[in-house]
């Protein structure tokens, strides 16, 4: 198999929901048929943080929401570039943005990573950051890129007020 077939058929495949605890699960990029699995598996809302009019995105958002709104599921879209999940005005952001929706949530991206990061960096005051690393690691990813950026987020909260 060529490096190009190799390449669509991965692009074919189902997602891989990836649990990260019991209200925040992760997949990389969702396809159209991916909707109505996650709507079957119990998934309440989808969060698309995948930028725009990127060459792999299989959905675009307004597409996305048109086939959650269908399915009866909540859609938010918060698209992120690169790094931008180590800030900590998009995590507040972010959290703002889900504090009230139903769960469990489904948060995607490319590959699952920036998702990832995003639950790490929610979970950066409530969890151990061991423990954080280890349940990424189960689920195939490498959250070392943000801990340093977790350990700011706990200062950052308590200077706030907030854990």
């Amino acid at each position: 198999m060529t490096e190009e077939q190799a390449a669509t058929e991965q692009a074919d495949a189902p997602a891989v929901f990836k649990k990260l605890d019991d209200d925040f699960w992760v997949s990389g990029n969702l396809g159209k048929d991916d909707f109505a699995r996650a709507k079957e598996q119990g998934f309440k809302t989808l969060i698309d943080l995948l930028p725009e009019k990127e060459d792999y995105k299989k959905v675009q958002d307004d597409e996305a929401a048109k086939i959650c709104a269908e399915l009866g599921l909540e859609y938010r879209y918060l698209p992120l570039y690169g790094f931008q999940v180590k800030n900590q005005y998009i995590v507040d952001m972010f959290e703002d943005m889900v504090k009230d929706l139903p769960k469990p949530w489904l948060v995607y991206c490319k590959a699952g990573d920036r998702s990832t990061y995003m639950w790490a960096m929610m979970k950066a005051t409530t969890m151990d950051h061991d423990e954080i690393d280890d349940i990424a690691l189960d689920q195939g990813y490498d959250i070392e890129i943000v801990v340093p950026s977790m350990e700011k987020r706990a200062e950052h909260l308590a200077a706030r007020g907030r854990s």
